[in-house]
């Protein structure tokens, strides 16, 4: 089975366990996670497992979000100019956030 590929987030075939987290896909090269007490989306450093961004409150709030950026990425590859549009992108970085879980992430 091939790796499912949204933007710049690759999702793993197979979930991994490591010190308290499942991994379960990348973004570019760092590890997308769930904490497994808190069942937070999490990055991690690829090489040292640091926490580096919280990134959802949990699966259903992280999935809503990459389906909410898949529309603007699929809008944005048929040449509406959005991908370059700061303000337009900003906006959808800070609704992101928002489905995503709010001022935590």
């Amino acid at each position: 089975m091939e790796e499912l590929t949204i933007g710049m987030i690759t999702f793993n075939n197979e979930l991994k366990e490591i010190n308290g987290f499942w991994l379960f896909g990348k973004f570019e090269v760092d590890e997308l996670a769930i904490d497994r007490s808190s069942k937070e989306i999490v990055m991690l450093e690829e090489s040292t497992n640091r926490l580096l961004l919280d990134c959802a409150l949990d699966s259903s709030h992280f999935l809503d979000a990459i389906i909410y950026i898949g529309k603007f990425l699929e809008r944005s590859g048929v040449g509406e100019n959005l991908y370059e549009d700061e303000d337009i992108n900003l906006t959808i970085a800070e609704e992101s956030a928002r489905i995503a879980g709010g001022q935590k992430v």
